[in-house]
């Protein structure tokens, strides 16, 4: 009863301690962050998805969601003089989480001439998935192009980055 009968009052110089799962999170809070960095390029000239960087998340709840954030200098060349797609797309362990024609997500690159060097552009991908699982999950940024005569670089000079966040359900 009174004023403070339905709070919680750590005293000063205390700490709360919920590590033994007496806490629960509000709902649209951020439980945990992963992030994986790369400072290696990933080229590919490949027409199917291949993997450029990877991170694991275990979500303590199955009705929390991961929010996927993915950002990466981007660099092309079309060695065919001709335009090409490069299409981007963001895999929950198997499950393409793009477009169901498998085109990817974040939309199409153009190109009509020939580059001797790799032009920057930046690639950034956001996703806001329900993995329904409390499981290790591996999420993972893959991409292709749809030509094999041209030949597209993530990460060129600078540093990609993949973020996991699990936001409770």
């Amino acid at each position: 009863s009174g004023a403070n009968a339905n709070k919680v009052i750590i005293p000063s110089g205390q700490t709360l301690d919920a590590s033994a799962g007496g806490f629960t999170t509000p709902a649209g809070h951020v439980i945990q962050v992963v992030t994986a960095t790369s400072e290696t390029a990933g080229s590919t000239t490949s027409t199917s998805f291949v993997s450029y960087m990877s991170a694991n998340i275990t979500p303590s709840s199955a009705s929390s969601k991961v929010l996927i954030v993915f950002s990466s200098p981007l660099g092309y060349q079309d060695t065919g003089g001709q335009n090409f797609y490069h299409f981007t797309t963001l895999f929950r362990d198997s499950t393409d989480l793009g477009r169901s024609n498998g085109n990817g997500i974040s939309g199409t690159y153009q190109n009509g001439i020939s580059y001797n060097d790799f032009p920057l552009n930046n690639v950034t991908m956001h996703l806001l998935d329900s993995p329904n699982t409390t499981s290790q999950t591996t999420y993972s940024m893959r991409h292709k192009v749809n030509t094999s005569s041209a030949s597209v670089r993530l990460n060129l000079d600078g540093v990609a980055h993949l973020t996991l966040m699990e936001i409770a359900g």
